[in-house]
């Protein structure tokens, strides 16, 4: 309790900075991964859904993370309303990171021409960007046999050797590391939000993203597959 009291002071000491939320050196070649996971709103919303007679409130937060798949650090976050869309953060996430990107993964919901573009304005060199094509995704470059967009390149490749064969590839299995940071965040953490108002809220969740960086940076269990006896 003491340590995480303290990791709440030094939060507020330096002023809530991204920068703050990760280890990584400016000049760290670095892969990461991007998602976003639902949030409760705890308090009223509650006690609304429990008084008869009132209707019930459907309403959540999003929260978005970016993690370095190597050390699975949470190098940046972003709490939103359920209503924004995860593409429309991505350009704030990437703000935040001061490392050279060799690679972004994201699920299927990242698939479009703004995300792409937001990468390859943050990133320096030829990054590698693992996002699924969706099924039937129209090519973006008019030319896009000779000079194919990033975009492009992802959607021929699923579409010339199978969607297995891309993952493997680009080595898009990895994005199991991040659903793998959010159920720690739910299990340690909890799934709600206990500030009332949006602006405490997003200070509560870069708080409680530092306080698992933390935790991870103590010590993380090393596992190991063991095949059983035939």
């Amino acid at each position: 309790m003491l340590d995480i009291c303290l990791i709440v002071y030094n939060v507020y000491k330096v002023g809530f900075l991204g920068a703050y939320l990760t280890n990584i050196n400016n000049d760290e070649h670095i892969n990461i991964i991007i998602d976003s996971t639902g949030l409760k709103i705890f308090g009223v919303g509650l006690w609304h859904e429990e008084k008869p007679g009132l209707k019930k409130r459907r309403e959540w937060r999003k929260l978005h993370l970016v993690i370095d798949r190597n050390s699975q650090t949470i190098i940046a976050q972003e709490l939103t309303t359920y209503q924004e869309s995860d593409p429309a953060t991505v350009d704030n996430l990437l703000s935040q990171i001061t490392g050279e990107i060799n690679s972004v993964n994201a699920d299927g919901a990242y698939n479009t021409n703004e995300v792409y573009d937001s990468i390859s304005a943050r990133a320096k060199g030829d990054v590698v960007i693992a996002i699924p094509p969706q099924i039937n995704s129209a090519l973006f470059s008019v030319n896009y046999i000779d000079e194919p967009t990033k975009r492009d390149h992802n959607i021929l490749f699923a579409e010339k050797y199978g969607k297995y064969r891309w993952q493997n590839y680009l080595d898009y299995n990895y994005r199991s590391l991040v659903e793998t940071t959010m159920f720690r965040y739910k299990k340690i953490i909890g799934e709600s939000l206990f500030s009332r108002k949006f602006s405490t809220q997003k200070v509560e969740s870069k708080i409680a993203c530092h306080v698992l960086n933390k935790m991870k940076a103590l010590g993380m269990p090393i596992s190991q597959s063991i095949k059983g006896a035939a």
